[in-house]
């Protein structure tokens, strides 16, 4: 996490929304190690001699950046961005998009509906100079 923190451009470093986003491999080995290690009186054994700990409710940081822990990240990768340069993209003028609403009444008597959604989706970006990937 480190490496990742040093390779963050300068005018980036302190902004509000800069996240380093995590799988949850790494999440769990930060959260271990925020335990410590420490043995014979040395100290290092966590918030209040609790050992190993994470508060759930409270977030992560790193160095002072927020780390947020993503499902479906690949193992050992990480991504430090702002949140403001990340964004749902959705391929608007591909043929395979389809958006049907179905009326169950006259299928089952119920006043339910269904509705059927096949499109294209990912995560798009602003400025790409502006994010460190980790791999």
């Amino acid at each position: 996490m480190g490496k990742v923190v040093d390779a963050i451009p300068a005018a980036l470093y302190g902004k509000e929304d800069l996240t380093i986003y995590v799988p949850q491999n790494v999440a769990k080995a930060y959260v271990r190690a925020l335990g410590g290690f420490g043995a014979s009186g040395l100290g290092a054994n966590g918030v209040e001699n609790k050992g190993t700990m994470w508060y759930g409710s409270e977030p992560l940081y790193f160095d002072g950046i927020r780390v947020a822990m993503v499902n479906g990240l690949g193992s050992n990768k990480m991504v430090a961005a702002q949140s403001s340069n990340l964004f749902f993209g959705s391929g608007l003028a591909s043929d395979r998009n389809e958006v049907k609403v179905l009326d169950m009444q006259n299928l089952d008597g119920s006043d339910n509906i269904r509705v059927v959604m096949r499109f294209t989706a990912g995560v798009q970006h602003g400025v790409g100079a502006d994010i460190v990937y980790y791999a």
